[in-house]
């Protein structure tokens, strides 16, 4: 928080944006195997990183695993040569592992 992100500040306020309301009503809609729409992404990675509920999010060719302090494992079937130097040019670390999830 508070450093800037493709010319854009992380606030601390932008952290918590996250309606107490909204939350608990999507919190108590959750259960194993659900499909989640591309809308609820954000709010679904929110409640994982805030340790509220532990999930992982899976499509036809690609994954996120979330592990220990903030640490978020991206991956695909095929090899991006394009997007991993655009995500190392960010600062971020490019790994080719398997997902410890």
């Amino acid at each position: 928080m508070g450093k800037s992100f493709n010319n854009t500040e992380f606030t601390f306020e932008e952290y918590l944006d996250l309606s107490e309301t909204e939350a608990k009503e999507f919190y108590d809609s959750l259960n194993n195997g659900m499909l989640i729409g591309a809308e609820k992404i954000g709010l679904v990675t929110k409640l994982i990183l805030r340790e509220m509920v532990w999930g992982k999010l899976v499509g036809d060719s690609s994954f996120i695993h979330f592990g220990y302090d903030y640490y978020m494992y991206f991956g695909f079937e095929k090899d991006l040569k394009n997007a991993r130097k655009s995500i190392e040019n960010t600062g971020l670390f490019v790994e080719n592992i398997r997902s410890p999830y």
